[in-house]
């Protein structure tokens, strides 16, 4: 008699990653800009 196993774990489908996976010769730092100073337009 052959054994019973689990259900195989499977992944669901969810949202997309919100950084793109960069490419080995891509440069890996980013410089995050400041909004400090900014000012609304009335």
């Amino acid at each position: 008699m052959l054994p019973i196993l689990p259900p195989l774990i499977r992944r669901l489908p969810s949202r997309p990653t919100k950084i793109r996976r960069k490419e080995p010769d891509e440069p890996q730092t980013t410089v995050k800009l400041s909004k400090k100073g900014v000012q609304k337009l009335p």
